[in-house]
């Protein structure tokens, strides 16, 4: 199965009018989710959300191509719909969308999840108690996640307690995986795997998208501890907001906040690494590593920068 083949395909007819803007999202995914689902070559690429379920079903179908894969890979479909429901309405949400009619277009793959699903699994399933929690719960989390940065002064661990329910909704597939191989004793482990590193790519996508954020007038996790207790009864808006901005950039540039914002996501991913061995799910524990060795990559480079700039020889701590 073709994620990206199928979502032009579902979108066919009802939304020539934002055709364009259609276009230009779905072909902003396609390094993420281009090529077969099952292609070993593509498998680097895919976020945690699919990797996790995927590695799941390998390990309970030894690889083979049986009835319950094309199961797993309807309930992953309705997966990438809720993915792509929840992208389209917080763009729109945030004035990032080339068309807020692209809201509409959230709604259609909304449905197209629930009809993907229900395809799989029976209205009396547990599955349903999970999608309904987890949809819910990531619409209220993203609420609470822009109601905090919307201030410089809110506590760094309440954004990351947000962080972890936003990611919610990216979660069913491995619920729905686990319930086909009839592995639900399963599913706590490998959610726990994917809350841990959903914090830590979150805590990761702040640094670079600071500026971004400020500019929108949110103050995202990265921003929030580079300021510290400097943020307290500061202006966040107008040009206050530039004068934040700037301490934020001195604060990563000439102290160690850059570094013990990374700490933090590696602390996640640690977490996630033991979760993931004590399970079995071969690959599982690679694929955490393999997130723990990019941040350790990104904090080493930033310590050099740090260095760099204060024109001091380079120590790892």
């Amino acid at each position: 199965m073709n994620l990206i083949d199928r979502c032009y395909h579902a979108l066919r007819g009802p939304f020539a009018g934002i055709a364009t803007s259609l276009r230009n999202v779905i072909k902003a995914l396609e390094p993420e989710f281009g090529g077969s689902l099952h292609d070993a070559a593509t498998q680097s690429g895919r976020p945690y959300w699919l990797s996790i379920p995927l590695l799941a079903q390998q390990a309970w179908t030894k690889g083979r191509a049986d009835r319950k894969r094309a199961t797993v890979d309807e309930a992953l479909w309705g997966q990438f719909c809720l993915f792509m429901a929840f992208r389209m309405q917080d763009d729109v949400y945030d004035a990032q969308a080339t068309s807020p009619g692209l809201v509409f277009a959230a709604n259609h793959f909304l449905m197209e999840a629930q009809r993907a699903y229900q395809s799989v699994f029976p209205s009396n399933d547990a599955v349903w108690d999970t999608y309904r929690t987890a949809i819910t719960g990531t619409s209220a989390a993203l609420l609470t996640a822009t109601a905090l940065q919307r201030s410089a002064h809110f506590r760094p661990r309440a954004l990351c307690d947000a962080y972890e329910r936003i990611d919610g909704v990216l979660r069913i597939g491995i619920h729905a995986t686990c319930a086909i191989h009839r592995q639900r004793g399963t599913a706590e482990l490998l959610d726990g795997v994917a809350r841990h590193l959903a914090v830590a790519l979150h805590i990761d996508d702040d640094i670079t998208d600071i500026a971004e954020d400020a500019a929108l007038g949110r103050w995202n996790y990265a921003a929030r501890v580079a300021l510290g207790d400097t943020a307290r009864g500061s202006d966040t808006g107008g040009s206050g907001r530039f004068e934040l901005l700037a301490r934020v950039g001195h604060a990563l540039l000439t102290t160690d906040a850059h570094d013990r914002i990374l700490r933090t996501a590696l602390r996640r991913v640690a977490t996630a690494h033991r979760t993931a061995l004590a399970g079995s799910v071969p690959g599982l524990a690679q694929l955490v590593h393999g997130y723990a060795q990019q941040l350790e990559h990104r904090r080493q480079f930033f310590l050099a920068e740090r260095a760099r700039h204060l024109g001091t020889n380079h120590a790892v701590p």
